[in-house]
């Protein structure tokens, strides 16, 4: 049985050849509508406990900074869900969706660092690493891209620690200035930690599934969804590399088949 070339891995996403773009479109708009949808549920959740909460008077609903700072990530996170939802994007404007996502969290956690800084909320850093790690495992996507997204997160963590002056513990008193290298410190191995550790995520997804792909490739055709099993084999919808048109193809089992059959 002839074999296909090599697959060529497309920057950032997994496949480029033709048999697969169709299906690695949908699967990676089906992905981006998960990741969206946990954005939007998780900060929606959040919004409506933090401004409700009994011990915290001072914060109102929509009428501080921080507040229509959050709001903001809440309302864009669930229109991304719902065009993810019902609109079919190519790869280009996928790629731009995914970066989109990414900004608005990362951009309105950075936000939330900064307007209260006064008063110790670090568990940003934490959500941070933690989106970071989810957004690896979720999508499809390689470590490079993963880094070329995550790297400058740190350095503009420091830049607003830099910018706002001494640290401020969860009491709202400012940290003595022999625990502000500690505390800076912590704040960068935290989130670098997080950013490595969605790269290799990263990299492992993407290498399962390359070689998934590559599984799937069968001479001049690409098996891209399973239509059937019976009892003497499987049929798969593929692609042909060259009439670029919808085909069936019959997999037989091995043990009713011999060398001849195959040839």
């Amino acid at each position: 049985m002839s074999t296909a070339g090599p697959v060529a891995p497309h920057r950032g996403l997994v496949l480029d050849d033709q048999g697969h773009r169709e299906a690695l479109c949908r699967h990676f708009q089906a992905r981006l509508r998960i990741l969206s949808g946990i954005l939007a549920g998780a900060s929606t959740a959040f919004y409506v406990v933090l401004r409700f909460m009994p011990r915290t008077p001072e914060v109102g609903l929509a009428t501080d900074p921080e507040a229509l700072a959050h709001l903001f990530v809440c309302v864009a996170a669930w229109l991304i869900f719902v065009v993810t939802s019902r609109v079919s994007l190519d790869l280009s404007h996928l790629q731009l969706v995914d970066a989109l996502v990414f900004t608005l969290a990362s951009g309105g956690a950075l936000a939330w660092y900064a307007l209260r800084y006064e008063k110790g909320d670090s568990d940003v850093v934490a959500f941070l690493a933690i989106f970071l790690v989810a957004r690896a495992v979720v999508l499809p996507g390689s470590a490079r891209r993963t880094l070329w997204l995550a790297a400058p997160l740190p350095l503009l963590l420091l830049a607003i620690d830099l910018w706002k002056g001494t640290p401020h513990s969860y009491d709202g008193r400012p940290l003595a200035a022999e625990f502000i290298p500690s505390y800076r410190t912590w704040v960068q191995v935290t989130l670098w930690f997080g950013i490595l550790v969605a790269a290799v995520a990263s990299h492992v997804t993407h290498a399962l599934r390359a070689r998934l792909a590559e599984a799937q490739v069968l001479g001049p055709y690409t098996l891209l969804e399973r239509l059937g099993r019976g009892g003497m084999g499987e049929v798969w919808r593929a692609d042909h590399a060259l009439l670029k048109r919808p085909t069936a193809i019959k997999l037989l089992r091995p043990e009713l088949t011999d060398a001849d059959t195959i040839r």
